[in-house]
């Protein structure tokens, strides 16, 4: 018996080797064939955006348009209070009121972003042998991020003959000669690694645009403008006197930064050149937009941006806790904070906070919570924002308007209704889970939540079918469902929040 196993082993032995082989020659066949594939699908892909670019500088040598400049618009403010209102001691709440709304703001929600990537990015496949003979490292320094970028190394020789249409033009072709594939992948892998924003992406581009075309500020505006069309974000070149600007449209307004109208859209002016610029009474620009799908730029902060870390010692003294709390806060944060665009309350609001200042939150704040119902905890967290901050108005600390992102309320020290109102919703969303919403009354903004229990009373807004009652936290010593008198019969405007 064990002879004939030992036969049909040796018969059957090599044709399951060969059979093993054909597989893995299959395998390789295929994996061949895909490769192959994805070398002509780059191919074709970089040959249709080659034509978009060439037919784009096309377009571009066409006369330009002159758009009247409108100065930003001022961001409304609230006016300050001589001394912060105090609720009546001992108050309690008997009995429920429904307080008149004006209107109902609806939440942002994520836009579908086309900066992502092209295709899920189809990757060039390049020789690296040929690698240094076609780039240059540019060294990027963002918020203390050292960045290495690969920029085509042609494009240390390229200028601008002028600032004509057809010198424009001609340097966006000579920008899509280059290998810039390279560069606009770089972007979108910083992107996804620090988790940057639309305004964090722009700002990034900036930076490197700086880099690659030293002190050359007409080269950097247009090359900006083409690696972000590339990107997927509208953006549009415009002139005015002796300079190239940066015109953008945004998702939500942006104040304080003057603007022109293009097809009924506000297009935003920024620029390259260094701050001390003239005022500019009209900027002409192109009326067409790049050919591939582009967006708005979108100020919200979906996930908190990962900055590198560089502690700022803060020593919080509270009352609240009974002695003083060291804690370290991030100053990158806290420097691209300071230099953000204003904006709309909202983006505020739904901003998220950096993850140490979120932990170093939740363990200083769980102990107060520990055991409280939901309608309890939420009054802790109404003290603890009405008592722990001293008030001061954004012109006596900054000169201009400036609503809070929530780490900055710790690092100031001082801050105002709006900051109040914004940190406290971002408590109550993380550390109770109760829904909340902005009032925001012509001359003061506050909150209200939304509580679980039947049996709360107190000053209450209908949204929605449920009950959100007011919580205050300007108003010093007010508990849940408490108004200040002078608001009980003014109508506010709702904006909900994620």
């Amino acid at each position: 018996m064990k002879k004939y196993i030992g036969i049909l082993w040796m018969v059957f032995l090599p044709l399951m080797v060969w059979a093993q082989h054909d597989v893995r020659l299959e395998e390789y066949c295929k994996q061949r064939g895909f490769d192959e594939y994805k070398r002509q699908r780059a191919a074709q892909f970089q040959a249709f955006k080659d034509s978009l670019n060439k037919e784009f500088a096309q377009m571009l040598e066409k006369k330009w348009e002159d758009y009247q400049v409108f100065v930003g618009n001022k961001r409304p403010s609230k006016p300050v209070p001589s001394q912060l209102p105090v609720a009546p001691k001992d108050s309690t709440v008997k009995e429920s009121f429904e307080l008149p709304i004006n209107q109902i703001v609806p939440a942002d929600e994520p836009t579908p972003s086309s900066i992502e990537g092209d295709s899920k990015e189809i990757q060039k496949i390049q020789d690296s042998t040929n690698a240094s003979q076609l780039y240059r490292k540019v060294d990027v320094n963002y918020y203390m991020e050292k960045i290495h970028f690969d920029v085509p190394a042609n494009y240390e020789s390229l200028m601008l003959g002028g600032l004509s249409e057809k010198s424009v033009a001609k340097f966006w072709s000579e920008l899509a000669d280059g290998d810039y594939d390279e560069c606009v992948r770089q972007l979108r892998k910083q992107k996804q690694e620090l988790n940057l924003n639309d305004w964090a992406l722009y700002d990034l581009t900036i930076v490197m645009a700086g880099e690659t075309f030293l002190k050359r500020y007409a080269e950097q505006s247009v090359f900006a403008v083409f690696v972000m069309n590339q990107l997927g974000l509208e953006a549009k070149i415009g002139r005015s006197d002796n300079q190239l600007v940066i015109l953008m449209p945004a998702q939500t307004v942006i104040y304080a930064v003057s603007y022109v109208i293009c097809d009924n859209i506000p297009y935003y002016i920024f620029s390259c050149y260094p701050k001390e610029q003239r005022s500019m009474a009209a900027v002409s620009t192109y009326s067409v937009s790049f050919p591939n799908p582009t967006t708005p730029l979108d100020m919200n902060i979906y996930e908190p941006i990962r900055f590198a870390w560089q502690p700022s010692a803060v020593t919080y003294t509270s009352d609240f806790w009974g002695e003083a709390v060291p804690f370290q806060i991030n100053q990158n944060a806290i420097d691209f904070f300071g230099r953000y665009p204003q904006v709309d309350l909202v983006v505020y609001a739904n901003a998220q906070m950096s993850e140490e200042l979120k932990i170093w939150a939740d363990r200083q704040m769980r102990p107060f919570l520990k055991d409280l119902d939901e309608y309890e905890a939420v009054n802790v967290l109404l003290y603890f924002v009405q008592t722990e901050f001293e008030y001061a108005s954004d012109l006596d600390q900054f000169g201009y308007e400036k609503p809070f992102f929530c780490e900055e309320n710790f690092y100031y020290a001082k801050n105002d209704c709006e900051d109040r109102a914004i940190l406290f919703s971002y408590m109550v969303r993380n550390l109770v889970g109760a829904p909340i919403v902005l009032l925001d009354y012509p001359d003061h903004l506050a909150t209200a939540v939304c509580l679980n229990d039947d049996t709360v009373k107190g000053d209450y807004y209908q949204v929605e079918g449920k009950k959100y009652f007011v919580c205050d936290p300007t108003y010093i010593g007010a508990n849940v469902g408490e108004t200040m008198p002078k608001y009980r019969k003014e109508k506010a405007d709702i904006i909900l929040l994620k």
